[in-house]
């Protein structure tokens, strides 16, 4: 359902038992999903990636620097393709959670926030929202495990403060903040208030990775690969300083995060818990990714493209299995571990 903003709302679906023994694949779905197998590896064993000297696993894509531009249109996007429809039988028993998310897509009762089809390879809107129908229901099955929530909470806060040490700045601030706004999601008085406020910048779905790798991480490099016309003239300008040009950067994100602030209804809520952990990196990853730093460029860089080929890892059906939502649980922690581990010399 669309409201007067244009933002589209979750509707109330129950997917949390599917049935699939009476499942029967027909041929269009099969068909789609020969096609929807992405160029990658299939999960193989940790022995295999220990041996290989393989931390995560890294999709083949023409250029780790212009993931983001990849061609679908291109004749050598479907040169595998009598491959995959040998492999289809396999494909189709291994693969069943996803089919079945196919006719949920069809019956529209799939919502996002923001369409990730290109950035995420994967090979068309309906193949996008199946998948994601998938990894909302296998993250909230991981995070049912205490092990699985100290880890992605750790995790998190790790990849960060690795980044902010090895680049010289203080990341105590980043701390002290981070800790704040997992203590305020942890109490359960709280989630009530936290998804109306989300609920307000169009998040369809309260879930790791509508909020977080959507909404605040996904977001950041959008923002971050498209700055406004004037930041750009600003760090282009060969007159001035890279000490200038860095203060003036911190400036503007300063005074952006508090006019958000500032126009808040809630002003002890999630959004401000988060614009107060922003203001402690977003000035660090903004001049990693548009200022003259080569070395402090060259870690974000490497940050944005392991968590990108992270996200794309999961959105392969040659990567992940797609056939219960514990399958792809599993496997989705598999290669949240080897993204933490490559990440740990950042």
């Amino acid at each position: 359902e669309e409201s007067q903003d244009g933002v589209k709302r979750r509707s109330s679906v129950d997917i949390s038992s599917w049935e699939f023994d009476n499942l029967h694949s027909k041929s269009d779905v099969d068909i789609f999903l020969s096609l929807s197998q992405n160029n990658t590896p299939g999960p193989l064993s940790d022995d295999f990636y220990d041996a290989a000297g393989i931390d995560v696993l890294v999709p083949s894509y023409p250029s780790m620097i212009d993931q983001d531009n990849y061609l679908y249109d291109s004749d050598d996007s479907f040169a595998s393709a009598p491959e995959s429809f040998l492999r289809l039988e396999v494909s189709s028993s291994r693969h069943q959670l996803y089919i079945s998310a196919l006719s949920l897509v069809d019956e529209g009762k799939i919502q996002c926030r923001t369409m990730r089809t290109k950035v995420l390879c994967c090979i068309d809107d309906k193949d996008f929202l199946a998948k994601l129908c998938c990894v909302r229901q296998a993250f909230s099955e991981l995070l049912l495990s205490e092990e699985n929530r100290r880890f992605t909470t750790e995790a998190g806060r790790d990849m960060i403060v690795t980044l902010l040490n090895s680049s010289n700045h203080d990341s105590q601030a980043f701390i002290d903040r981070y800790n704040d706004i997992i203590q305020f999601t942890q109490d359960p008085q709280n989630w009530e208030k936290v998804e109306h406020e989300l609920i307000d910048r169009g998040v369809v779905y309260m879930n790791v990775y509508d909020i977080v790798l959507d909404f605040m991480l996904m977001d950041a490099f959008d923002d971050l690969s498209d700055p406004p016309s004037a930041l750009q003239s600003v760090i282009h300008n060969g007159w001035i300083s890279s000490g200038i040009k860095q203060s003036m950067l911190n400036t503007a994100i300063w005074s952006v995060l508090k006019t958000k602030k500032s126009l808040l209804r809630n002003k002890n809520g999630f959004m401000s818990r988060f614009y107060l952990m922003s203001e402690t990196v977003s000035p660090v990853f903004a001049w990693g990714f548009l200022g003259t730093d080569t070395e402090l460029n060259d870690r974000c860089m490497r940050f944005k493209n392991v968590m990108m080929s992270f996200l794309r890892s999961v959105f392969s059906l040659d990567t992940v299995r797609y056939a219960t939502v514990h399958t792809l649980s599993t496997d989705i922690m598999t290669q949240a571990r080897r993204m933490f581990n490559s990440l740990s010399d950042l």
